[in-house]
């Protein structure tokens, strides 16, 4: 027990051995002693069930006989977990969601007592299912964009970016190869056949048969 913490002055821990180490920590624990429980067992000599007396914790049979709330209300949540399918990257999303499957349980069971207390009869009120339900597509928005959409029309976007971007990258390269070439110079075509005139002599030159005739 701690003693001494104005801020916990309740709060009791205890370990033991019971098939394997049991730990306890709680703010409720009047008091920490064995008692004795009584539980029906097979005699292999006598082949017949005989009582058999042994010790148990006081904590561990409050904690037993009283735990089939909290049991119940994880069932409840684990029918309808909505991170069944999720991978959390981040451990504050685990508990956020476990937070919210909480919620979501007490409220339908609020919801539940709240309806039986003003009378309402029982095929009219709404099972966890329904609850659920309700509760989801009041949170979603009908006018949101589809994830999947979403995804495509930025692809478009972004193809549709980068198509613009390579063709004005092209402009000014293709404006300075018609700046720089001669096809735009009126000297073109008579020094193109005047560069064609000089090969050919001097490809016919070094044919020593041949004679190339005057005024070429």
């Amino acid at each position: 027990m701690l003693q001494g913490d104005r801020n916990c002055p309740d709060l009791v821990a205890c370990s033991f051995y019971d098939s394997k180490p049991v730990h306890f920590i709680s703010m409720v624990a009047e008091s920490l002693e064995w008692i004795t429980k009584t539980r029906a067992v097979f005699d292999k000599e006598e082949q017949t069930m005989t009582a058999l007396d042994f010790l148990r914790l006081n904590v561990t049979d409050e904690c037993n006989n009283n735990m089939h709330e909290v049991d119940i209300a994880d069932q409840l949540r684990n029918n309808y977990r909505i991170d069944f399918w999720l991978r959390f990257y981040k451990f504050w999303w685990a508990i956020f969601i476990w937070g919210l499957g909480v919620s979501m349980v007490n409220a339908h069971v609020f919801y539940v007592d709240f309806m039986k207390s003003q009378g309402i009869p029982k095929w009219r009120i709404l099972t966890h299912y329904q609850f659920n339900r309700e509760v989801a597509i009041a949170w979603i928005d009908r006018d949101e964009e589809d994830l999947r959409a979403r995804r495509r029309r930025l692809a478009r976007e972004h193809a549709e970016k980068k198509r613009k971007r390579q063709e004005g990258q092209q402009q000014p390269e293709q404006q300075q190869q018609q700046q720089s070439s001669p096809e735009g110079d009126a000297n073109y075509v008579t020094n193109s056949k005047k560069a064609t005139k000089e090969k050919s002599f001097f490809f016919v030159s070094r044919r020593k048969d041949y004679k190339v005739p005057n005024g070429f």
